[in-house]
């Protein structure tokens, strides 16, 4: 199934109701513009524990005040901004533990915490240099289901609630919205970004490492072969696309319009995903954003597979260009 959606923000999102959040304040439209932003994130410590129990009451013995704020909760963040991080990072938000560095902050403040990890987050994210709420979200948690100790059931809870709102950001990220962009001569530099790229397929690694990529850990470095055979395949198809509109994808111009398309997964049967951002070179600023999915392709080999894959997305993403920013 192919998804199409162009993104910029418009108008300010005043409330969504979105797998079980809502933005009760303000907007997340800050983030549309910006290349990549940086997100602290902190924990309230003066949680709400549910029916009005104590800590004692809620902890039952199983941990000290000491253990609770130097173990349970940062075990507890840990796996709420790594899942957080799956969906947002793709985008250019980052979100780390307690950064001196990053131009944002978000308080996750729990409310009505029950043992099992259920109840109600408050997120309220600021942008530090003016203290200035730039949104406040409400979350509804629901409860864990593995494990029988808390650190484990909140640790399962909040992975979850990570996801959920990296899926909130995601999708307000790609909204859909028409723009008119101004290009000089009909042309824009385009470039590749495999920094997110996740092979989650063993065909799809074999086919990556047999081409000459490296792979260590999250990284991988793709080789002149495959960014050259994506080269030929998926910006030609695009182009044939644009250019019935006079527009064209060329990386040797010098127009001030850069599209950089970063390939976020790579997976069964050439299965995958691409994540755009159409940015202004003279002043970094990101004036709109494109997500394309691909579903399975049908030929025999992986290579005939990808190749097949990167014709199709190609034509979509060309497809997007021409009829609703290039229009």
């Amino acid at each position: 199934m192919i998804m199409k959606k162009i993104i910029i923000a418009i108008f300010s999102i005043l409330s969504l109701n979105l797998f079980g959040q809502k933005i009760e304040s303000g907007s997340l439209d800050v983030f549309y513009f910006q290349n990549s932003s940086t997100v602290s994130v902190e924990w309230d410590n003066n949680i709400e524990f549910a029916k009005g129990i104590s800590f004692e009451e809620y902890s039952k013995g199983e941990f000290s005040t000491e253990e609770w704020n130097n173990k349970v909760l940062p075990s507890t963040m840990m796996s709420f901004i790594k899942k957080l991080n799956s969906y947002t990072s793709k985008h250019g938000i980052t979100f780390t533990n307690n950064s001196q560095d990053a131009e944002y902050k978000m308080m996750v403040k729990p409310t009505q915490l029950g043992r099992k990890g259920g109840g109600v987050t408050i997120y309220t994210i600021k942008k530090i240099s003016s203290n200035e709420d730039v949104a406040v979200i409400k979350h509804r948690n629901s409860a864990g289901l593995f494990g029988n100790n808390i650190p484990t059931l909140l640790s399962e809870t909040y992975s979850r609630s990570g996801k959920s709102l990296g899926k909130l950001f995601e999708e307000v990220m790609l909204k859909p919205c028409k723009i008119k962009t101004v290009v000089e001569n009909n042309e824009m530099n385009y470039r590749f970004d495999f920094t997110s790229l996740e092979l989650t397929d063993i065909k799809a690694k074999e086919f990556f490492v047999s081409s000459g990529a490296e792979i260590k850990g999250k990284t991988i470095v793709v080789p002149e072969k495959i960014t050259s055979l994506i080269d030929g395949v998926f910006i030609s198809s695009a182009n044939k696309k644009m250019s019935k509109s006079g527009y064209e994808l060329n990386n040797q111009t010098s127009s001030n319009i850069e599209v950089v398309i970063s390939f976020v997964e790579i997976g069964q049967e050439g299965k995958h995903s691409v994540v755009a951002k159409l940015i202004e070179k003279s002043s970094g600023k990101v004036l709109s954003r494109l997500g394309v999915e691909i579903g399975d392709g049908k030929l025999n080999s992986f290579q005939n597979l990808f190749c097949e894959q990167m014709e199709k997305t190609g034509e979509e993403f060309g497809e997007i260009l021409k009829d609703e920013i290039l229009k």
